[in-house]
């Protein structure tokens, strides 16, 4: 068990985390997703995370982020966080975002670039910071049974990305703020940890970030 696990529990911790948008940013800038510049990202604002069902069941996701693109475009980004492996990952991922695309066909995002019949896109990531190595296929299409011939054009194929804490190679090092929360969850011993939160001592004193202060501090 590592420092951080032994001072806060995992996922509420985490959730304080990826619902800040400076933090968002710096997980984009760190972690590049697929077909998304951070450098196009002009505005992040927080999106709602409560996802409804047409059978009015609900699906909460732990962020939902809409991103606003210099083009004028919106890209949806949602995050989970996780501290074990779950086998059902991929379903929860699929059930998310199946519920926010009908959302936004049912409610088109204002202007008239999106309709009904097409709407922006959305992106996941799952943040793991278990100590356990990630064992779950990310595709969808690898959790269901093929014939013969392979999975069929009715089974549906969609990766869903996890990014493994303990284990990352960052492409961006510094004072990025997720490359410091990944830092954290490694540390084994106390001296470890306050060399890998050094960096943060900027961040404590600035008002404007107060509340990532906080959760770093804790």
């Amino acid at each position: 068990m590592s420092i951080a696990e032994l001072r806060l529990p995992h996922d509420p911790s985490y959730k304080r985390f990826v619902r800040n948008p400076e933090f968002a940013r710096h997980l984009l800038r760190a972690q590049p997703l697929e077909d998304l510049d951070e450098a196009e990202v002009v505005e992040i604002e927080e999106a709602r995370s409560n996802l409804i069902h047409p059978d009015l069941s609900q699906r909460v996701v732990d962020a939902a982020w809409k991103l606003t693109l210099r083009d004028g475009g919106l890209v949806y980004l949602l995050v989970e966080c996780q501290s074990t492996p779950d086998p059902s990952m991929p379903f929860r991922i699929l059930n998310a975002v199946s519920a926010l695309y009908l959302q936004l066909s049912r409610n088109p995002p204002g202007g008239e670039r999106y309709t009904a019949k097409r709407v922006p896109c959305v992106k996941h990531l799952t943040l793991y910071s278990g100590r356990p190595k990630w064992n779950v296929p990310e595709d969808v299409s690898k959790l269901v049974e093929a014939g013969a011939g392979g999975p069929g054009p009715e089974v549906p194929r969609m990766k869903c990305g996890v990014l493994d804490l303990r284990r990352w190679e960052a492409a961006e090092e510094g004072e990025n703020l997720a490359v410091l929360l990944a830092g954290l969850q490694r540390c084994e011993d106390p001296e470890e940890l306050r060399r890998a939160a050094e960096p943060l001592r900027s961040w404590l004193g600035n008002a404007e970030h107060a509340e990532l202060g906080r959760a770093f501090a804790s």
